[in-house]
């Protein structure tokens, strides 16, 4: 299995892209309980449906890795190309919210 992974460790979760290559997931640098409890669940719902492996080493601090799989893979691409396509059109999505918000004051949410 090759691709990325994302491993915990001392309570920060960080993405191996290859063996002994750690970059913070977080912009941060930090993760507060809440993040760490949604990012969790999150890759719990990705295990339970096929596009991660997760594994548990029985070792203090506790430790789990997480990677992608052949299916979480192939979405991989497609998210890929979503982002591309959002990062592109930002302007307009930008200038299309402040056109709205103008024009129906208070009736949008953030």
């Amino acid at each position: 299995m090759s691709g990325s992974r994302l491993v915990k460790r001392n309570g920060k979760l960080l993405r191996v892209d290859q063996p002994g290559e750690f970059k913070q997931a977080s912009r941060s640098g930090t993760t507060d309980m809440r993040s760490t409890l949604d990012c969790v669940g999150t890759l719990r719902v990705l295990e339970r449906d096929g596009l991660v492996r997760r594994e548990v080493y029985p070792v203090i601090p506790p430790r789990v890795e997480y990677e992608l799989i052949e299916l979480g893979q192939n979405l991989a691409g497609l998210l890929t190309q979503i982002r591309s396509w959002a990062e592109q059109h930002a302007p307009d999505i930008k200038d299309a919210r402040a056109r709205a918000m103008a024009g129906n004051e208070g009736d949008w949410a953030a």
